[in-house]
């Protein structure tokens, strides 16, 4: 796993970026093999214009390698404050998830993780501006 992973946000105007710093295992090594029982974290950052306030889900959402699980298994919103006017161009909002049992299924099997990110209208609906970052493929055990 090479970290940091990001991805862009599309909206206009403007651009942020979606960032997956680091997958951290509490068993240890290797971090590419994951304990669904002791749980891990995902931990990452979330850069936005200054001038966008809202709120925003950064989800983790996995993908069964021949298998049927597909989907979310974990989120954090944010509060998105936005930025003085005359400061910094963009603000950076850090999260840390959480993902354990019975989030995923007992393994051990193969998933493909990803993390994506949804700024919400005041009624938790999408927006359209949104993004993804792939996180790689982990066992899950």
């Amino acid at each position: 796993m090479a970290f940091p992973a990001s991805g862009g946000i599309q909206f206009r105007p403007g651009q942020g970026t979606l960032f997956v710093d680091n997958v951290v295992d509490p068993t240890n090594a290797p971090v590419e093999v994951l304990d669904i029982a002791t749980g891990f974290d995902v931990v990452g950052r979330v850069v936005l214009p200054n001038w966008l306030t809202g709120t925003g889900d950064v989800s983790i959402i996995a993908d069964e390698r021949g298998g049927p699980f597909d989907q979310a298994v974990a989120k954090a919103t944010l509060t998105i404050t936005g930025g003085a006017a005359g400061g910094a161009m963009t603000v950076t909002y850090p999260y840390s998830i959480n993902v354990k049992a019975p989030a995923m299924p007992a393994g051990p099997k193969l998933y493909k993780l990803s993390a994506m990110f949804v700024f919400l209208t005041a009624a938790g609906a999408s927006t359209g501006i949104v993004g993804f970052s792939d996180i790689g493929e982990f066992l899950v055990n």
